[in-house]
């Protein structure tokens, strides 16, 4: 009941925030914080210490003032977050089990500002993709390109076009990383055999899955018929939903090198050439990790890319 109660202002307050004013607004974002259960509200220090003078000039003067403001609080990757980021839940409920998945990355392609994800989580191009759940307030984009994932392809891929309010801009380059911070892309680059990397999807709500690379330039087969090239075989741990989440390696601090977006786990009768046997699947569900290089989805999806934060 309280979340409810939580959610509807929330809504509420979204709506007036994303409306036009006509004096500076000190609020900047309305957000629900599921830790303490309260409705956080984030303002802007300049604005805020001008609104605080205006309304209590009498009692202020022209003193020096420090306002303190609430830091903003991000939820987990399966609850609602604004402005949105790599490693989130999103859906395409058209799609049925399959249009549940994960951001990759926020991205420009072309100028124009999305994210990738897996293509088999949006299907086709015009969809429209929710975060974290459908309702017209959670819309967050419309695919705009998709690989050739249901027949033969380099990647699993896809870039949808964000959709958001002047206060919620997503920004290049960052994938979810806790409640309060963000990894952010510095570059791309190639894994090869041996490499530790990790993959963000949504299912670990508060986390990511490390894994090591098997083998690289693999082609792998699906039961629909579909099949993918040059695809990047891991041991991580990736479940229904991690589709489209981002495939990185730790840069420095919160800098990261962008590998690619994971697709699915796969069995090993399925992979060519086959693991060896040294190099055991997953033992959640004793699926290999798969994931589409980077450079095959921008050779997929084509255009011109900017990634880096």
């Amino acid at each position: 009941m309280l979340f409810d109660e939580l959610q509807d202002a929330h809504q509420r307050l979204s709506a007036v925030l994303n409306g036009a004013f006509d004096v500076a607004c000190p609020l900047t974002l309305s957000a629900i914080d599921s830790v303490n259960k309260c409705l956080l509200i984030g303002i802007n220090e300049l604005q805020a210490e001008a609104v605080v003078r205006s309304l209590f000039k009498d009692q202020v003067g022209d003193l020096p003032l420090s306002v303190k403001c609430l830091q903003f609080r991000l939820h987990g990757k399966q609850q609602r977050n604004r402005p949105i980021s790599g490693g989130l839940k999103i859906v395409y409920p058209e799609g049925g089990n399959l249009g549940v998945g994960s951001i990759g990355v926020i991205a420009k392609r072309d100028n124009v500002l999305g994210f990738v994800t897996a293509g088999h989580v949006v299907d086709k191009i015009g969809t429209k993709v929710y975060q974290p759940s459908k309702s017209d307030n959670n819309r967050v984009g419309e695919t705009k390109v998709v690989s050739n994932w249901k027949g033969s392809a380099n990647s699993d891929s896809a870039f949808v076009e964000a959709e958001y309010s002047r206060r919620d801009e997503p920004k290049v380059g960052t994938i979810w990383k806790d409640d309060n911070s963000f990894y952010e892309v510095s570059q791309s680059g190639v894994a090869k055999v041996g490499d530790q990397v990790i993959m963000s999807g949504q299912n670990n709500n508060t986390g990511t899955e490390n894994g090591e690379v098997i083998v690289v330039g693999a082609t792998v087969r699906f039961t629909g018929g579909s099949t993918l090239n040059n695809q990047v075989i891991t041991d991580y741990k990736t479940i229904e939903g991690d589709s489209g989440g981002a495939v990185f390696k730790i840069d420095s601090g919160n800098k990261v090198v962008l590998l690619g977006i994971n697709v699915a786990g796969s069995d090993k009768q399925y992979i060519t050439p086959s693991p060896s046997p040294s190099k055991p699947p997953n033992p959640f569900n004793n699926l290999y990790g798969v994931y589409s290089p980077w450079q095959s989805l921008e050779q997929d999806l084509g255009g011109t890319w900017v990634i880096k934060a």
